[in-house]
């Protein structure tokens, strides 16, 4: 996918200078190891490597969004590494699905860390809000918002009438212009959705006609219309920030995520 994006600004706290596209970030580290939070805060994952990274806590947890543009914002984010010996370098990635990588930050790794960062994302354009509901005759689902963060299953929610999933899960800006990709096809999932239900669309806010909606067992299929969109793409309505770690020897890498929901001003 073409993308034109211009590096964004992410600025180390203690020097707050100009940036380039990969800016070194700020890390705070004292003489004695701070305590780790208690609880099931982070996991870390087993790696044949013997390394593994994880993300205690990004602060704040959102991303504050009006019409489509994601607003400056400062971010802390805690790490902890298993085998930092074996580490040679680290970066943090931040990623928009649909739209693309917004920052690579190089990091100093330590065992136990925190890195502050500013990011500026503001001339991006994420895309409207779309939501869907389905009205059945057992009643309306709550809305459905494309490209919302995955929730973890609920078998308790299984007989509860609602759109469980909504694909795809963004929908990329259309270079193209061909007819072909005039359209694209949304699927809503629900075990008691039927082929009685019917389909309901917003776009920030306003009523949109989907085409040709087909419900069925358990699904409704629909076409959302590209003219609806007038160019814009409708990015996953959050940011992905990783903590990638470089590994000696052989360029071999070792990452953990953590998901910034966006939230809707």
């Amino acid at each position: 996918m073409r993308r034109s994006l211009r590096p964004l600004c992410i600025v180390a706290l203690f020097t707050l200078t100009a940036c380039h596209s990969s800016t070194p970030a700020a890390n705070k580290s004292a003489d004695a190891q701070p305590a780790l939070p208690s609880g099931p805060v982070y996991r870390h994952r087993p790696y044949a490597s013997g390394v593994s990274p994880a993300i205690v806590s990004l602060t704040p947890d959102t991303v504050a969004v009006r019409s489509g543009h994601a607003y400056f914002a400062r971010y802390t984010l805690e790490y902890d590494i298993l085998g930092i010996d074996k580490v040679k370098g680290g970066h943090i990635l931040v990623y928009a699905p649909g739209v693309g990588q917004i920052q690579s930050i190089d990091i100093q790794v330590q065992q136990h860390g925190t890195v502050e960062f500013i990011l500026d994302p503001e001339s991006l354009d994420f895309g409207p809000t779309l939501r869907v509901r389905a009205h059945c005759p057992a009643g309306t689902t709550e809305w459905r918002t494309l490209g919302e963060p995955t929730t973890q299953y609920d078998p308790h929610a299984a007989d509860t009438l609602a759109i469980t999933n909504l694909t795809p899960e963004f929908v990329a800006r259309d270079y193209t212009q061909q007819a072909a990709a005039a359209a694209v096809e949304l699927t809503f999932w629900g075990k008691q959705i039927s082929k009685d239900c019917t389909a309901e669309a917003e776009l920030d806010g306003t009523t949109i006609q989907l085409q040709n909606p087909r419900a069925m067992d358990k699904q409704i299929k629909a076409l959302l219309l590209r003219s609806d969109l007038q160019g814009r793409p409708i990015a996953s309505r959050y940011f992905t920030v990783s903590l990638v770690l470089d590994l000696n020897p052989n360029q071999m890498r070792v990452a953990d995520q953590a998901n910034l929901p966006f939230r809707e001003l």
